[in-house]
């Protein structure tokens, strides 16, 4: 498509209004975000699609932006010409789809701009990973050697599209395994995988990203929340209210502790605040991220917990979300459920196996009736439950 430059600078400040700003000036905000047919023809209507994408990106102050489905390498460069001085990007075709990545210069400082994988093209649906390796720049410290990979994975539930993700995911994670890990590096991996976590889009199988989760002393997946809450990143509806979580943050575990606890969210406000989001801009909604690299204060009152413990949820009651904060004092696989008064599973907030420390889950029901709730923690051969009420 072609645009008119001159014309979206007037357009995109009344589109982003009311979109929040979800990042911050001392931290490292990341987000991934299929722009469904960016650029191409059939795809959303172009104008709208280009003002509404600006819009967003402009307002949300997200430092580092890993997209797909940014199909027309012109119009990609004219959405960072339009982003303005400061901002800068990365792009890449695969086969008839582009990706790529939009970031601001004053935080990202990039080292090197690859594709990874080539020899594994046919199983990434011929659109390789594209590597980032950038320092990262902040006020109070400065990140060397950063490693940021925007995957777009095969699409569809046939069993071939299954097989072609599995041997991605095999190939991504020996490349982590033995070109990050082993060097000491650190790497967060964003983008649409096409499939969820817990179990696959395909029918009958386990998710291709298990190999993941069951190396949870290195890796962490921050979206695992999203899926385990049934919360779609995909829309199959006009308000996103059902779908499938198909896009995903995955961190090495050296990354973690610079993870800001409950951070990770999807972008709701794209969906009350872009008119019909869903069929002028794109089906699936961002999610995003936050680090915080700041050097850590020694404080001699800090310790590691010794006691297994589920504290007591902040604020309970609550109407909107609460905190769930659990003490670890070793490792163990852990799985965090809510119960409803009948005794029935409602949701499960964590699954996996946690490193020692504390740990804290955002609970945000948005279709949970109001009432009194069972929380229950299971660690190893643990268990410890607190009561939790919601209200109007």
């Amino acid at each position: 498509m072609r645009l008119l430059l001159p014309l979206l600078f007037l357009a995109a400040p009344l589109a982003a209004q009311d979109i929040p700003a979800v990042g911050t000036d001392a931290t490292l905000d990341v987000a991934t975000w299929n722009i469904e047919r960016f650029g191409e023809t059939g795809g959303p209507p172009d104008q709208a699609q280009f003002d509404n994408t600006l819009a967003i990106i402009q307002a949300a102050e997200i430092d580092l932006w890993a997209l797909q489905e940014m199909n027309d390498e012109d119009d990609f460069e004219a959405l960072v010409e339009a982003l303005g001085d400061g901002w800068e990007g990365e792009w890449r075709r695969g086969g008839p789809l582009g990706y790529g990545f939009i970031y601001k210069t004053d935080v990202i400082n990039p080292l090197l701009d690859l594709t990874i994988l080539d020899e594994f093209s046919f199983a990434f649906a011929s659109r390789p990973p594209l590597l980032l390796l950038a320092n990262v720049m902040l006020p109070d410290t400065t990140v060397r050697g950063l490693h940021f990979i925007d995957i777009h994975a095969k699409c569809c539930s046939d069993q071939e599209s299954y097989d072609r993700r599995l041997d991605a995911s095999e190939a991504l994670k020996d490349y982590l395994d033995e070109e990050i890990l082993a060097d000491g590096d650190k790497a967060i991996v964003l983008g649409d995988l096409n499939d969820e976590l817990r179990s696959s889009i395909t029918p009958g199988e386990v998710s291709p990203y298990q190999n993941f989760r069951d190396d949870g002393e290195n890796y962490r997946f921050l979206t695992e929340v999203l899926d385990l809450a049934n919360v779609p990143t995909f829309c199959s509806n006009q308000s996103c209210t059902s779908g499938s979580t198909l896009d995903h943050i995955l961190i090495t575990r050296d990354v973690e502790s610079d993870y800001v606890m409950g951070s990770m969210s999807r972008f709701d406000e794209v969906l009350t605040e872009i008119t019909n989001y869903t069929s002028t801009t794109s089906d699936h909604v961002p999610v995003y991220a936050r680090f915080d690299f700041a050097p850590v204060v020694s404080n001699e009152d800090e310790t590691v917990p010794t006691v297994f413990a589920l504290r007591a949820p902040f604020p309970n009651p609550f109407r909107e979300a609460t905190t769930l904060t659990y003490d670890l004092p070793t490792a163990a696989d852990v799985r965090l459920d809510i119960f409803d008064a009948l005794g029935r599973r409602v949701a499960t907030l964590d699954e996996g196996l946690r490193p020692t420390g504390t740990h804290e889950v955002t609970f945000a029901p948005a279709r949970l009736v109001p009432g009194l709730y069972l929380v229950r923690l299971t660690a190893g051969e643990q268990t410890a439950t607190r009561r939790l009420v919601r209200v109007l």
